[in-house]
């Protein structure tokens, strides 16, 4: 898996850490101009065979829980939380 080099935005309990775009919903062009218009990192992309996977800042290591939410039309986000 490739680093994004970013930090997590932790100023709050959540983050979204990761977008997945249904590959068979919207191209790597559509899925980067859906970020772009709602003001989310769009410039690193990993495409496999079902999905377009645009990660925000690289997965934390310690005291967080990961789930998996989904927006609708294609579009999951991988919601990563602090445990306290």
């Amino acid at each position: 898996m490739p680093t994004t080099r970013r930090r997590p935005p932790f100023r709050a309990q959540t983050a979204i850490q990761s977008f997945i775009f249904d590959k068979s919903r919207w191209t790597v062009a559509e899925a980067r101009a859906w970020l772009k218009r709602h003001g989310h990192y769009y410039r690193d992309v990993d495409v496999s065979s079902p999905h377009i996977r645009f990660r925000q800042f690289d997965p934390p290591k310690n005291n967080f829980t990961f789930r998996t939410i989904n927006f609708g039309n294609g579009i999951k986000g991988v919601l990563v939380s602090r445990i306290n």
